[in-house]
């Protein structure tokens, strides 16, 4: 069986000297976290200030023609339309239908303006589509 080691005899002066390296290494690693990680940003592109900034994209209006406003059409396109996003969450669902039935009460005011609808055929395929005249759906 093995020894056990005596202890080391080490001056009051040493302990000292060696408690203050050990707190003083401790002390640079907890304040080299913070300011380590704050000089690891990229530094700011000195190019950022000279670019034009980005143009402003174009807002184009639905312009529908006689065919997009056949009532067949729309109901078809409303029916299918969300049909590749069966496998998403019920919130994302949700919200695609708002979506959806936002664009279709606009894609059929639209049409009644361009005259290509008349005000009864959309009332009709408002309520095949669960829309209400306000533009609320239907549960």
């Amino acid at each position: 069986m093995a020894r056990p080691l005596s202890a080391l005899r080490i001056s009051t002066a040493t302990r000292i000297a060696l408690a203050s390296a050990a707190l003083g290494q401790a002390l640079v690693l907890v304040l080299a976290g913070p300011f380590g990680a704050a000089s690891a940003k990229t530094p700011p592109d000195p190019e950022a200030d000279r670019r034009p900034a980005p143009p402003a994209s174009r807002v184009e209006r639905f312009d529908p023609d006689a065919s997009t406003c056949q009532p067949e059409n729309l109901l078809r396109g409303y029916r299918n339309q969300l049909t590749q996003f069966a496998d998403q969450p019920p919130a994302a669902q949700a919200q695609l239908r708002r979506l959806q039935r936002d664009l279709a009460v606009g894609s059929i005011n639209r049409c009644i303006q361009r005259g290509l609808l008349s005000k009864q055929q959309a009332r009709t395929l408002a309520a095949s589509m669960g829309i209400d005249r306000d533009g609320t759906a239907k549960p």
